[in-house]
């Protein structure tokens, strides 16, 4: 064994020719670029809130279940059974 320390391996990039770093982007490009990130940030928006409904629906849940458990006294039944039905 070596003592050496050991390198990760750095994957060559090909360089990209000078015709493509120089040439304009095609008519409407930038255009379609910017409807294209919208289009994600609004789906992005979307799914954050759909995630967070769903978080503050659990969370009323569990609320129900822990009003239930120091009121009426389901605090080992509800437990056991919640663990039976998974």
């Amino acid at each position: 064994m070596s003592s050496e320390p050991k390198t990760a391996a750095i994957a060559q990039v090909p360089a990209m020719p000078a015709e493509a770093v120089e040439a304009a982007p095609p008519a409407g490009y930038g255009d379609f670029l910017v409807q294209i990130k919208a289009q994600i940030r609004a789906r992005q928006f979307s799914a954050l809130r759909a995630a967070n409904q769903e978080l503050v629906a659990l969370w009323w849940l569990g609320d129900n279940i822990s009003q239930r458990q120091a009121t009426l006294g389901w605090r080992n039944v509800s437990m056991t059974l919640l663990h039976l039905a998974s």
